[in-house]
C-alpha cells in the first residue's frame, strides 16, 4: 500500500489518476486493448521476439566470421572442406540458442494463448470490485495521513510540490500570473528526471504565445533516466524529444542535439558507441542509439610527435588463481577483487615506466604521463575503495580518495571537531590525542607515552 501510495505521488492528480485506472478496468467489457497493461504486454511480446531474432541474426554473423567466409552459404550436409572444429564449434552455439529460442516460442506462444480477449474481460470483472476497495483504502489513508502530518506541523518533499501545484492552479489567487511575469525564462536542468507534478507545474507557470509555451529551456539525456528518481517519467523527455523539431522549424519547440563529448578522446567514444548501439533500442531503452545520440568527439586532438598517446580501451582479464602472480611477492592478493586491483595498478606502473603522453590542455602541448592525470572510477567505492587505497600505500603511489563521505569526513574538518570537543571537556582521551598529534601540536608517540607515564593521563 505504502508502495503504490508513493508512485501515485509522482502524478500531478494522484487519487484521480487512481480513479481512472480503476475504472478502465470496467470499461474492459467495451474492448480490452484501451486497458493500459494489455498495451504493456504487446509491447513486451514484440520486444521478446525481436529479441530473439537479434539473437539468431547475431549468431548467425558469429558463424559466418567464424568460417571467414563473406555470406553464409547453405549446405544440405557438412562441406568436405570445412573445418571440423569450426564447424563443432558452430553447432554447439546453433544447439544452444535454437534449445532456448525454442524454450522462449513455447513459453511465449502458451501466454499469449491464454490471454485472450474474453479471458481478460473476465479478470477484470474478478478485481474490479477489489481495486475499488483498494481506491477507498489509499482515499482514506492519504486523508489521515495528511491530517497527521499537519497535526505535526510536517511535509514531505512530494506535499510541497503538490500544494504549489494547487496554489499556482488556484483561479482566485494571481501566483501563476505573478510568477510568469517575474521569470522572462524558465531553465530545467536533467529534464529526463521531470514526473508528472514537476512538468504540470512547469507548464502552469510557463509564459505562451498563441497557445504554445514560449520560455521554458529543458536539458537532459534519456540515456541517463536509469533510476527513476522520485518517480521520474522518461516518457515526458521522449514526448518532447520526438514532437520538437529542428531550430528551424515552427511546431511549438525546438530541439538542440549536444552530441559532442569534449571530455573524451575519439578512441573512448567510439568504443562506447559500439557497445550501446548494440545494447540500445526502441524496444529496450526507449530510443535508437543513432547519430543523435551517438558521442562524438568535440576537441580534434593533435598528432604526438614522440612516444604514444591515446590508444584504443584496453580489458584487463585477471586470472583468479594466485599462482598468475610471482611467488616472490610476500604480498599476495587475498581475493579475486585484489587481484584486479593489483593487475590495474601493474598496468598504470608501465604506464608512468613507459613514454605514455597525455595532452595538457594548460599549455596546449603533449608531456609525460603523471599520476594527476589518472583516476580510478569505480561503481560502488564504499565497497571497494580502501582496496586501492591499500594497494596504492603498498606500491608508493600518491592518491586521494573521495569515497563520499561528506563534509563533516573530511580529515581538516574532523581536527576542528577533536579540538572544540577538547575546549568543551579536556578530559576525552580520543579527541585530545587527536589534537596533539596532529600538526597544531605536533607530538610523536613517543613524547605522548612519557606524558601518560609520568601523569598517568594526558590532560
Amino acid at each position: 500500500l505504502l508502495e503504490l501510495y508513493n508512485v501515485m505521488q509522482s502524478f500531478a492528480h494522484p487519487m484521480d489518476w487512481f480513479h481512472e485506472s480503476v475504472e478502465m478496468y470496467a470499461r474492459a467489457e467495451e474492448g480490452v486493448d484501451a486497458l493500459a497493461w494489455v498495451k504493456e504486454l504487446k509491447t513486451q511480446y514484440r520486444a521478446r521476439l525481436h529479441g530473439m531474432m537479434e539473437q539468431l541474426q547475431s549468431l548467425a554473423e558469429e558463424a559466418v566470421q567464424a568460417a571467414g567466409i563473406s555470406k553464409l552459404p547453405r549446405f544440405a550436409s557438412k562441406p568436405k572442406e570445412a573445418d571440423a572444429d569450426v564447424c563443432e564449434q558452430i553447432k554447439k552455439e546453433r544447439d544452444a540458442v535454437k534449445k532456448a529460442y525454442d524454450e522462449k516460442q513455447r513459453g511465449l506462444c502458451s501466454r499469449i494463448a491464454q490471454t485472450t480477449p474474453e479471458r481478460i474481460r473476465e479478470g477484470c470483472r474478478q478485481v474490479y470490485p477489489q481495486l475499488q476497495c483498494l481506491e477507498e483504502t489509499l482515499r482514506l489513508f492519504d486523508e489521515q495521513f495528511l491530517a497527521v502530518k499537519k497535526e505535526q506541523g510536517m511535509l514531505s518533499f512530494s506535499d510541497f510540490e503538490h500544494l504549489a501545484l494547487e496554489l499556482v492552479g488556484r483561479d482566485d489567487l494571481p501566483v501563476a500570473e505573478q510568477l510568469r511575469e517575474k521569470y522572462a525564462e524558465i531553465f530545467i536542468d536533467e529534464y529526463q528526471d521531470c514526473n508528472g507534478v514537476q512538468e504540470e507545474l512547469f507548464s502552469t507557470v510557463a509564459r505562451r504565445e498563441n497557445g504554445v509555451t514560449c520560455n521554458l529551456f529543458m536539458v537532459g539525456d534519456i540515456k541517463q533516466s536509469i533510476y527513476k528518481f522520485r518517480q521520474a517519467d522518461p516518457e515526458i523527455f521522449l514526448a518532447k524529444d520526438s514532437g520538437f523539431g529542428t531550430p528551424e522549424t515552427e511546431n511549438g519547440g525546438a530541439k538542440v542535439v549536444l552530441n559532442q563529448n569534449f571530455r573524451s578522446r575519439k578512441e573512448i567514444l567510439d568504443y562506447t558507441n559500439a557497445v550501446f548501439e548494440r545494447l540500445m533500442s526502441e524496444q529496450l531503452g526507449d530510443i535508437r542509439y543513432d547519430g543523435s545520440h551517438r558521442l562524438c568527439p568535440g576537441f580534434d586532438y593533435p598528432p604526438c610527435e614522440s612516444g604514444s598517446s591515446g590508444g584504443v580501451p584496453e580489458l584487463l582479464l585477471a586470472q583468479a588463481e594466485k599462482e598468475a602472480f610471482s611467488m616472490e611477492d610476500d604480498d599476495l592478493p587475498e581475493s579475486a577483487q585484489e587481484l584486479e586491483i593489483r593487475m590495474a595498478v601493474n598496468r598504470l606502473l608501465q604506464l608512468m615506466q613507459e613514454n605514455y603522453q597525455v595532452f595538457d590542455s594548460d599549455t596546449g602541448a603533449y608531456r609525460k604521463l603523471q599520476w594527476q592525470d589518472v583516476a580510478v572510477l569505480l561503481r560502488s567505492p564504499s565497497a571497494s575503495a580502501h582496496l586501492w587505497e591499500k594497494e596504492f600505500r603498498r606500491r608508493e603511489i600518491p592518491f586521494y580518495s573521495d569515497t563520499g563521505g561528506g563534509y563533516f569526513d573530511a580529515q581538516e574538518v574532523r581536527l576542528l571537531l577533536s579540538l572544540l570537543k577538547v575546549v568543551d571537556n579536556p578530559l576525552q582521551d580520543i579527541p585530545l590525542l587527536a589534537v596533539l598529534r596532529s600538526g597544531l601540536f605536533g607530538f610523536d608517540e613517543n613524547e605522548l607515552l612519557r606524558i601518560r607515564a609520568a601523569r598517568g593521563g594526558y590532560f
